[in-house]
């Protein structure tokens, strides 16, 4: 028995299971415990026990394991079911019957008559809990669906994040090609100016060296018209009063 009571302890909060939920690789968990242990920061879930990884995320609360679990608390002990001064009154010894909704606490029939408590405030212990229990699952519920809304935003934030990475990659390539192209452009540029460039000179070099060639020409037929007056002017006066004056 004491086996069986041991396969209904949830591994995290090591209490009976509570709104137990079975994943895939077939270990149990209170529903609380496993939401608390699998953050909603990841999208691949791992066993809190053997750390397998569960491809599933909506389980569903295993009504048959609570009744199971249901069950192996009534066959517990008296003295581990509900010891002995948790049962009763202190003040009157007698077994708690009643709830207290304003003092939240729980009370006896003497409590009761004593008019210690209100009686409008006054519940049946079994219905009062059958109402927080209808309360907690309430509670659960919306926590289930808030959970379901919470992944939810994350699944669409990480496609978000995926789209937004490939639209960004896609514009790095984009600028890296016009980059590209506008660097071939500018080389292309750079080679035709640096070509006309060349052209000007070559031409501008052309016309220099031409000029060049003709002042040399006409300072050979200067230099040669002053050797010949040079010549002339060492003549005797008789000869160089013969030359003309438009041979010189």
């Amino acid at each position: 028995m004491q086996d069986f009571q041991k396969e209904l302890i949830c591994s995290i909060c090591k209490e009976y299971l509570a709104n137990p939920i079975s994943i895939e690789c077939g270990h149990s968990f209170c529903h609380s415990c496993l939401f608390c242990s699998w953050q909603a920061a990841s999208l691949r879930f791992s066993c809190p026990e053997c750390r397998a990884v569960s491809q599933l995320r909506d389980f569903q609360v295993n009504v048959r394991l609570g009744k199971l679990v249901a069950f192996a608390k009534n066959l517990r002990p008296p003295s581990l079911q509900n010891p002995e001064g948790q049962n009763k009154c202190e003040i009157h010894q007698k077994t708690y019957k009643l709830f207290c909704e304003d003092d939240q606490s729980l009370a006896c029939l003497d409590c009761f008559e004593s008019q210690k408590h209100k009686a409008p405030t006054l519940y049946c212990r079994d219905e009062a809990a059958e109402s927080y229990r209808a309360k907690l699952q309430e509670t659960a519920m919306n926590l289930r669906k808030k959970t379901k809304y919470v992944v939810k935003q994350i699944l669409v934030g990480n496609v978000k994040m995926q789209l937004w990475e490939k639209m960004v990659k896609d514009q790095k390539i984009n600028i890296s090609s016009e980059f590209r192209k506008l660097h071939q452009f500018l080389d292309e540029e750079k080679t035709e100016y640096l070509s006309i460039v060349e052209r000007h000179k070559m031409d501008g070099v052309k016309g220099l060296k031409k000029r060049i060639t003709e002042l040399s020409q006409h300072s050979q037929e200067l230099r040669k018209m002053i050797t010949d007056l040079e010549e002339k002017y060492r003549k005797p006066q008789v000869d160089l009063l013969q030359v003309r004056l438009w041979e010189i």
